[in-house]
């Protein structure tokens, strides 16, 4: 493994209590076929010997430990300002990366030098494997959803393809565009951050490829879990947040009132099922927010970043895409 000083590529795994995945994780990122890549691994406060393993068994491995649980955004910035590379991959500890993983990311980025970050493909096991994400979209309700969530791994194209931006899971960002627009919000905590990350780069003028055959398997919510009010509280506050920030006016004016209620619908229902106010809460504390940071240079027309939106989902799609489970980014 090459040192900090001369690593073109890092991978910055953010974990708490993980040490069951990384058992997974860190073997399959050490059998890589790409080389020439470093591993920084934030440890927030874990409670489960992570630390101590990790010593022991990948000595290779940079730890930087953090005192307690400062979330996902922190955790990733702490990464990325620990080593110099010119790439960082960011990695969710509950990941399994296939053999051409890096290789595929590394790729990508070689052929596409204006864009910024790169999407790979998480996905879930089944009959068959399925996508759990592929990057992320985002409509013209300002909701977030994982592209391509639940389509067969084998049906993907052989080459990368434009996409609005990637799940910071399984990412690559080029350095100099972190330079330019700064790094993940801490003050996301987690969930979301990587959606605001990326508009703000759209806004700068960077794109976005995804590399489909940068394939890792993902256990699902497996830290931070599926039905935990702290979730959806934080899911709640993030995607207004975002929103607010990011969604480019004028057209903000003309889709205000539908995102109003479906901000009203998909957070009662949220709450409905789970018996629970969090998500409800969540969206409140986003609206008395009194102060947003600086969102970055913004180099492209709203008409421009507002293209970048899916279409207005149909009543159907929407109430299909909860039955089959396909939950959206923000909820």
């Amino acid at each position: 493994m090459p040192s900090a000083a001369t690593a073109t590529l890092a991978v910055v795994i953010p974990t708490w209590n993980g040490r069951r995945h990384l058992e997974r994780c860190l073997p399959a990122l050490f059998g890589q076929t790409w080389e020439g890549f470093e591993v920084v691994l934030v440890d927030n406060g874990s409670g489960d010997g992570t630390l101590a393993w990790v010593s022991a068994t990948y000595p290779a491995v940079k730890v930087v430990a953090l005192e307690r649980n400062f979330g996902f955004a922190r955790a990733c910035n702490e990464g990325i300002r620990a080593t110099t590379a010119g790439l960082v991959v960011t990695l969710n500890n509950d990941t399994v990366p296939q053999p051409e993983f890096l290789a595929e990311l590394v790729s990508a980025a070689e052929r596409a030098p204006g864009a910024g970050m790169f999407a790979a493909t998480l996905w879930r096991e089944g009959t068959p494997r399925t996508v759990d994400a592929a990057g992320f979209s985002v409509n013209r309700l300002g909701t977030a959803w994982n592209a391509l969530q639940g389509r067969p791994l084998a049906d993907l194209p052989p080459a990368p393809q434009p996409i609005l931006g990637p799940c910071a899971g399984a990412a690559l960002y080029r350095r100099s565009m972190l330079d330019d627009v700064g790094l993940f919000d801490e003050g996301y905590f987690a969930y979301l951050e990587d959606v605001e990350l990326a508009w703000r780069a759209r806004w700068a003028g960077w794109d976005c490829q995804w590399a489909p055959r940068a394939t890792t398997w993902h256990a699902h919510s497996a830290t931070g879990g599926r039905d935990l009010p702290r979730k959806y509280w934080l899911l709640g506050r993030n995607r207004l947040w975002t929103i607010v920030r990011h969604y480019p006016r004028p057209y903000l004016w003309y889709y205000l009132p539908l995102i109003v209620v479906n901000e009203l619908l998909t957070g009662l229902l949220a709450a409905i099922a789970l018996r629970h106010l969090a998500p409800i809460q969540g969206r409140l504390a986003g609206l008395r927010q009194a102060q947003l940071p600086a969102v970055g240079p913004r180099r492209r027309a709203p008409a421009e970043v507002y293209r970048l939106l899916e279409p207005l989902p149909s009543p159907r799609s929407m109430w299909a895409a909860y039955a089959n489970r396909r939950e959206p980014r923000g909820e």
